[in-house]
């Protein structure tokens, strides 16, 4: 799990008990298994004082204390559902990255999700700017355009008359790049 974690709270004796009553007995591989839920990737998922952590997060606690601000725990094991503490060991987010790629768990080729689920993108005529073309904005009703449709128009006229791009993105709060952009009709197509 790459992301911002919270920080696992003090255990009361009762929650630890009832950590230790849901992690399940050692297995052939050395790892004991969060029994309770766990979530899509197979982490598992501690309630506590109504808030989410988990399972192998909590487990670190316990064995070792808190974990550092920015510190992530990883797995030894590649077991994520595994609350060991010999197999649990403190890293950053980049350290768990890194992990992830050499044990070949990341997205990458047909493992990434447009092969997993193609069926979860709207390709062609499913996507919804074709499906839906009036709900699309476009030109002055964006709400970061800068300038007017006529103000497209005189850009355009100005360049044709040959002023550069530079002198017309100085008379508009646009840079040249805009300016160039405008002109080769890659924005503002619809713009006569």
């Amino acid at each position: 799990m790459t992301a911002t974690y919270s920080t696992v709270p003090g255990l009361t004796p009762l929650e630890t008990a009832r950590f230790h009553s849901n992690v399940g007995a050692l297995t052939e591989t050395g790892c004991r298994e969060w029994m309770r839920s766990k979530n899509a990737f197979g982490y598992g998922k501690v309630k506590l004082r109504r808030r989410d952590f988990a399972s192998h997060r909590v487990a670190w606690t316990l064995a070792h204390g808190p974990i550092p601000d920015g510190m992530c725990v990883l797995h030894r094991c590649d077991n994520p559902s595994c609350c060991n503490p010999d197999h649990l060991f403190l890293g950053t987010v980049q350290d768990n990255k890194a992990d992830c790629v050499s044990k070949g768990r990341h997205a990458r080729g047909t493992r990434c999700g447009c092969h997993t689920h193609p069926e979860s993108r709207a390709f062609g005529d499913k996507n919804g700017s074709r499906k839906h073309p009036e709900c699309l904005v476009s030109g002055e009703l964006v709400n970061t355009a800068k300038i007017t449709e006529d103000q497209v128009r005189e850009i355009r006229r100005l360049y044709s008359n040959g002023m550069e791009q530079i002198e017309i993105a100085n008379r508009f709060p646009l840079t040249q790049a805009s300016v160039s952009k405008i002109v080769l009709r890659k924005t503002w197509k619809h713009v006569a």
